[in-house]
């Protein structure tokens, strides 16, 4: 079987990316994390290296700890911030905020059940 979906993240939620992929594939998926801390540096390489990163036909998860904008360019999907002006321990509001390994997971086999049978869209050809 090939790759079930690509994880993709910047900065902290790297960790939270590699513990999912570690949770999702004991559980028999492929997963493939990626650290994107510049998209407009990953933008400037050659199509054939951005599809090396981004393979045709498999979903794409990004998790971002700010707002989803942007990642749409390179994403299926998001788990990102949906408010904001909460206050509390960092432990607390990851939960609340869904940036935690279950939730993430929950979304990515989500992601991966809709897909089934079907490629993805390959979003890195677009002008």
């Amino acid at each position: 079987a090939g790759l079930s979906i690509v994880l993709v993240a910047s900065g902290s939620e790297v960790g939270l990316t590699v513990q999912t992929a570690k949770l999702l594939e004991e559980e028999g998926s492929r997963v493939r994390v990626v650290s994107m801390p510049c998209w407009e540096l990953f933008d400037e390489q050659a199509q054939h290296y951005r599809q090396s990163v981004f393979p045709k036909g498999v979903p794409v998860l990004a998790v971002e700890a700010a707002a989803p904008e942007g990642w749409s360019k390179y994403a299926h999907a998001t788990v990102a911030m949906e408010g904001f002006g909460a206050s509390g321990p960092a432990k607390d509001l990851h939960k609340k905020f869904g940036f935690t390994v279950d939730n993430v997971a929950s979304k990515a086999k989500h992601i991966m059940a809709f897909y089934k049978g079907a490629e993805a869209p390959w979003l890195m050809h677009m002008p």
